[in-house]
């Protein structure tokens, strides 16, 4: 039996979504990974949640809706590429965000409004980013194909919401938006 796992992020503008499917598409065949993400499942993890109950996820969204009133909207910087796991064959190749104070002052108010609501969350420090590719496939070393990849160009965003979405594993695009949450000005 496969369980539905949910996850509260920021969406990413289309056209921010495009720019970085663009970048994938110039690259994919020089950099082997085993799956490549839809640009529909581009997005910034503020906490995982994993499966839970369905009452617990109706308290969560009155409280996260109730956050979004006390959150003025904030602007974000997406910035540079990098990995997670060995730096030979990473698990994960990702975008970065250049981590702000609005930005960790946010994610730890979504993180304590989850506690508060008897959801347990990572312990790990938080490390914003949108992922790309998952599991390095290719026959050398990623390290030494990646020096020849061009970085995406910076963009700047306003957050403006966040999202509880729902995971389909094994669907194409695999996640959906089941609830939105717009921040204060919004």
């Amino acid at each position: 039996m496969t369980h539905t796992h949910y996850f509260l992020a920021i969406s990413l503008p289309d056209e921010i979504k495009k720019q970085l499917d663009t970048f994938v598409q110039r690259h994919k065949q020089s950099l082997p990974f085993k799956k490549w993400t839809h640009l529909e499942d581009y997005h910034i993890t503020l906490v995982f949640l994993g499966a839970q109950p369905h009452d617990r996820l109706e308290r969560l969204v009155t409280a996260c809706q109730k956050l979004g009133e006390h959150i003025t909207s904030f602007p974000i910087q997406l910035e540079g590429l990098s990995t997670f796991g060995q730096e030979e064959r990473p698990r994960i190749f990702w975008a970065g965000v250049r981590d702000s104070a609005e930005l960790s002052a946010f994610q730890q108010s979504v993180k304590t409004c989850c506690q508060q609501e008897e959801i347990s969350v990572e312990r790990r420090p938080y490390r914003p980013h949108v992922t790309l590719a998952k599991k390095w496939i290719g026959k050398g070393s990623f390290k030494e194909v990646a020096s020849e990849v061009s970085q995406p160009p910076a963009r700047l965003l306003h957050v403006t919401s966040f999202h509880l979405y729902r995971s389909h594993i094994g669907k194409t695009p695999s996640y959906e938006i089941i609830e939105s949450f717009p921040l204060r000005g919004q």
